[in-house]
């Protein structure tokens, strides 16, 4: 599977999970396209990935345990530094 592929694949996953509308397992795959099996293979990586993702059996859908997002990109890093004052040490992030 090509990265976009699976970067369209997770990005309606978590659509899916945060909408409350991921239905069982069987109709999740099916939304997803995929099979049950791969379904499942693909909840092990993400739980293995921290995702907090669980099942409600009440009302038969996926939720995160946790409220967040899954996020695809890249991120900047801001370097932090290192000042001193008297008797004390501090770190900041230096104005862009």
């Amino acid at each position: 599977m090509n990265i976009e592929k699976f970067k369209h694949r997770i990005e309606h996953f978590d659509y899916l999970v945060r909408h409350k509308i991921s239905g069982t397992p069987i109709q999740f795959a099916k939304k997803l396209r995929m099979s049950k099996s791969s379904f499942y293979c693909l909840i092990d990586e993400l739980i293995s990935m921290d995702v907090p993702i669980t099942y409600n059996k009440e009302f038969k859908y996926y939720e995160y345990s946790t409220k967040g997002k899954i996020n695809f990109g890249f991120t900047v890093l801001i370097p932090f530094t290192m000042r001193s004052q008297p008797n004390k040490f501090e770190f900041y992030t230096p104005p862009i």
